[in-house]
């Protein structure tokens, strides 16, 4: 639990900065990484996880955001390599399915953001993703937190 206060924390500051200037900076994300490398490295230290689980868990939880770097080489930037680089963060910590559920909360916010605006006649309009991650993954921590409870 005490991992999803340093993940809302920071996607509630890059999401401000990508609704308002519509990129990322770069130290954001490189100190987002860094917490969330010494929070996982600190929980196998302490024996809260084994070593090959978070190996494990690592592993497949990048998936989602090296494919999502890969789109936005691929789409040359239409979604950008922060939003890549931050899914790939949360993945590492949070695990596939947490982070594909995450995601695909996401992208129904985003689609209902799409549709809007193309109902206003803005087809050529830029979608901030983060905050659609943000609340993707304040949906999946709330879920999490009432089935601890």
């Amino acid at each position: 639990m005490e991992s999803w206060w340093i993940h809302l924390s920071a996607m509630l500051v890059c999401s401000v900065e990508d609704w308002h200037c519509k990129k990322i900076s770069l130290w954001k994300i490189i100190v987002y990484g860094g917490l969330i490398l010494l929070m996982e490295a600190g929980k196998t230290a302490l024996g809260k996880q084994s070593f090959e689980g978070m190996w494990i868990k690592c592993v497949y939880g990048a998936l989602p955001g090296l494919f999502f770097l890969f789109l936005s080489r691929v789409t040359k930037e239409q979604m950008g390599y922060g939003d890549g680089l931050l899914i790939l963060i949360a993945g590492i910590s949070l695990g596939i399915w947490k982070i594909t559920g995450i995601l695909l909360l996401a992208f129904a916010g985003t689609f209902i953001r799409a549709v809007y605006l193309f109902s206003k006649g803005k087809r050529k309009a830029h979608i901030a993703f983060v905050p659609f991650l943000l609340a993707g993954m304040a949906v999946v921590m709330l879920w999490e937190w009432e089935g601890k409870a």
